[in-house]
């Protein structure tokens, strides 16, 4: 019999390289977050999750969790939608790659004025583990992503966001994310995650209150 820990360490590697274990998460389904945001995944986009938070906020994720958003788009202020498309180097390469393996790559957000911006970022393979969701273990991948500016004088890249992202390939989904920039360093957990079958207003408020009053 093999040892524990080396049957969680095959079951990590067998869900990090083989796509077609991942899960695909019923339209319906409801996300609560650590922060008390409320998202419902309200359809797919060509295999794209499209999430929607309460505040009329819909986000297209893409199939590598180092691209934050593929799509945003404010019902209440459209002004400030934006479309995002990797424009150099591939950061689905480092889905299999081992622990250390670096890669850059570069994105341009969009926005619906016609606007542009640039963004570089160098992500990292870290060491992959486990969390847990509402009493059940899940494998995830971890990543350290760091986003340069160029200095606009010097043009030396300047560090502007670094991230530290633990992601369910199972799940599609980010578990963890911690952000830190120059305003300070925020954590987002996934805290509970209810099928369309138990996403009614009332579970979703009784949840919404739990993690609220663990906040407080």
């Amino acid at each position: 019999m093999k040892p524990a820990h080396l049957l969680g360490v095959g079951l990590l590697m067998l869900i990090t390289f083989n796509s077609h274990a991942q899960t695909q998460l019923a339209v319906g389904t409801v996300a609560i977050y650590s922060d008390g945001d409320i998202e419902k995944l309200i359809a797919y986009d060509n295999d794209h999750p499209v999430w929607e938070d309460t505040r009329k906020r819909r986000y297209t994720l893409a199939d590598s969790p180092l691209i934050p958003r593929l799509e945003y788009r404010n019902l209440l202020k459209p002004d400030s939608d934006y479309q995002v498309r990797v424009t150099s180097g591939n950061p689905r390469d480092l889905a299999i790659a081992p622990v250390g393996q670096k890669a850059h790559f570069q994105l341009r957000r969009q926005y619906r004025d016609g606007t542009s911006r640039m963004r570089d970022w160098t992500c990292e393979v870290l060491s992959p583990s486990q969390t847990r969701l509402e009493g059940t273990t899940h494998p995830v991948n971890r990543y350290k992503c760091q986003r340069f500016t160029p200095h606009k004088k010097l043009l030396y890249p300047v560090l502007r966001e670094t991230r530290l992202i633990s992601y369910s390939p199972e799940l599609g989904l980010t578990l963890q994310l911690e952000r830190e920039t120059r305003s300070g360093t925020r954590m987002r957990k996934l805290k509970y995650l209810l099928a369309p079958a138990e996403a009614s207003a009332k579970k979703i408020a009784r949840a919404h209150r739990r993690v609220i009053e663990r906040n407080n």
